[in-house]
């Protein structure tokens, strides 16, 4: 393995990464790729390399950017990761989708070395709560894990617009109830918390898509 591909927008974690490459892999270089066209660009290289995949980088639909991205290279390895805690169901999600890992609470280097040598020797790496779910068969009920359906998505879009429910309700021309249905299922599948999370996604979602980001959070 070479390169360690860091796909995020975020400063606190190109820091960690790189400091974690710095002081383990000294032998492997970390590149950023802060949108589609250096995605295309640096993964087509037939080369046994490892892709980091900020949880909300990619957006609220990930199955056709990843297929996109294994047929770029069916050598590349992927791993979703994220600074705060677990999300079951967006694990299994990436699981289903190939995914080699998925690594939640990602603050500090020793964690993060632990993980990536595990993948680096050809193991997955997912918590012990997904790994579970996936041993009873949770990663086969779509409406946990699954893509967002339109109607989902078009939620996803009016929330992260910060519409309430009555509002989502009054522009999609459906009850109340219904919208929060769909809530219940959407924020599983893209492992959102809060209201600004969906806000954070369709950004990412947007600014990948026009250019990559200019600057970088904190």
């Amino acid at each position: 393995m070479k390169k360690f591909f860091l796909a995020t927008s975020s400063n606190f974690v190109k820091g960690l990464v790189y400091e974690c490459a710095k002081l383990y892999f000294p032998h492997i270089e970390v590149v950023d790729v802060m949108n589609d066209e250096h995605l295309m660009f640096h993964l087509g290289y037939p080369e046994d390399n490892l892709l980091l995949i900020d949880k909300f980088f990619l957006g609220f639909y990930l199955h056709d950017t990843v297929e996109g991205i294994k047929g770029l290279n069916q050598k590349l390895r992927f791993v979703f990761f994220e600074t705060g805690d677990c999300n079951e169901y967006f694990g299994l999600r990436v699981y289903n989708l190939g995914a080699s890992g998925y690594i939640p609470d990602m603050k500090d280097t020793e964690t993060l070395k632990q993980h990536l040598n595990k993948v680096m020797n050809g193991l997955p790496t997912f918590p012990e709560i997904v790994k579970d779910d996936i041993e009873r068969g949770m990663h086969l009920d779509a409406r946990y894990c699954g893509e967002p359906t339109k109607s989902e998505f078009k939620i996803a879009v009016l929330l992260a617009q910060n519409k309430s429910v009555k509002e989502i309700a009054n522009e999609t021309h459906v009850e109340t109830h219904t919208v929060s249905n769909h809530i219940y299922w959407l924020k599983r599948k893209i492992g959102a918390r809060t209201l600004n999370d969906y806000k954070e996604v369709y950004d990412q979602m947007v600014n990948r898509n026009v250019g990559g980001w200019n600057g970088c959070k904190s």
